[in-house]
């Protein structure tokens, strides 16, 4: 069954059906899906007036159902070509179902006239034909003459450019000469100032070590005395011996005691008249609160980030913990367990990589720490003989 897009009022019932119409309707009916009626506007544009769409069932019915396609497609032109009238150009478009459900889209063109109610093809006279044969044959007689023509010219430039390239070949050669010594130059440039930075980053890294090594010996001069007595005095608390007492330089120079235990008169201070303007002094080792944990901040200060780089490249995660743990920590107590901690948890393996990575100073302040620590820890014959 056909069913048009817009219901209209046949001219005639029975047209009559050109037979290269028919042909057409016949050879596409097998897949055909819809037929669209258009009319020409211009020299390539087509509008649409009308169009029906097929059932399958109805491209089955062989040759009835090609004259019905056909003389749908001629009925809906002669109602179009009754409104406007004159000599109008009409084409079928063909919506045919092709391999992979693709919609393919044939034409075929006709015309229509007042003088004549039958469809005529259009371009198809023999006359019309013979016209566009020696149309095309002098077209390509013209396009033989030209790519002869194109053929000639691109000879000449293969030759002017073959004499181009014979005297431009010892100046190419001239030019790269000239680049390879520009670019030598260059590199040469680039190596001294290369150098000369390398130089100046030396001077500058030796500049800033000796300032933080200066500031170290004087932190170290400061606090390592009474850091000692603390790591000490912590060391013999944990293993249960004896503290030493910790005495005041400046009480034992001033108090002498006799044997009765009497302390001396203090001695006259002088008049605020005689006294004398002081020099400014350092300050004592015995008013430094926690002085162990300053000299670990001072050791953590003093390691270089390149220094970090290569301690975490030899030493394990918690390793580094334990060790930016033990120069961390904000009191003596924690500073002393913090230090034990590091030392039971490295390997004696690793003593040797890392005098390699800490610097002469760095090693001295480690082996210090190491010496009080070896010197409180009692050995396994003495805890045998006193059992």
């Amino acid at each position: 069954m056909l069913h048009p897009d817009e219901l209209f009022d046949p001219i005639d019932s029975d047209p009559i059906v050109p037979d290269k119409l028919l042909d057409r309707s016949l050879k596409y009916l097998p897949s055909l899906t819809r037929v669209d009626v258009e009319r020409k506007r211009g020299a390539n544009s087509w509008k649409k007036v009308n169009g029906f769409k097929v059932e399958p069932e109805a491209n089955t019915d062989g040759d009835a159902a090609a004259e019905h396609v056909s003389a749908m497609i001629v009925m809906m032109a002669q109602s179009n070509h009754d409104e406007d009238g004159g000599v109008q150009h009409y084409r079928a478009k063909y919506h045919i179902k092709v391999r992979g459900g693709k919609i393919q889209r044939k034409t075929f063109a006709f015309k229509m006239s007042d003088d004549s109610d039958e469809v005529e093809p259009s371009l198809e006279g023999i006359e019309q034909q013979e016209v566009l044969a020696v149309a095309f044959d002098r077209a390509i007689a013209l396009i033989n003459v030209q790519t002869t023509h194109i053929e000639n010219l691109n000879s000449q430039m293969l030759s002017q450019a073959q004499t181009q390239a014979g005297q431009t070949a010892p100046l190419l050669q001239t030019i790269e000469t000239l680049v390879t010594k520009y670019h030598e130059g260059l590199a040469m440039q680039a190596n001294a100032v290369q150098a000369i930075a390398e130089v100046e980053r030396g001077a500058a890294e030796i500049e800033r070590k000796s300032e933080r090594d200066k500031a170290l010996l004087d932190i170290v001069a400061l606090a390592l005395p009474k850091a000692m007595d603390q790591l000490g005095n912590y060391m013999r608390r944990k293993t249960g011996a004896p503290e030493e007492e910790e005495v005041d330089p400046d009480e034992s120079e001033g108090e002498n005691t006799d044997s009765e235990g009497q302390v001396p008169p203090p001695k006259p201070q002088p008049t605020p008249e005689t006294t004398q303007p002081e020099e400014p002094e350092m300050q004592n080792p015995t008013t430094i609160e926690d002085p162990l944990t300053l000299f670990a901040h001072a050791f953590r200060d003093s390691i270089l980030s390149e220094q970090w780089l290569a301690l975490s490249e030899v030493m394990t995660k918690v390793e580094m913990k334990l060790l930016r743990d033990a120069v961390s920590q904000e009191n003596d107590e924690a500073t002393s367990e913090g230090i034990l901690a590091f030392k039971d948890g490295l390997r004696p393996a690793k003593y040797l990589k890392l005098n390699r990575i800490l610097d002469e100073e760095q090693r001295e302040m480690v082996m210090k720490l190491l010496d009080v620590i070896d010197a409180n820890i009692p050995d396994d014959d003495d805890d045998e003989g006193e059992a």
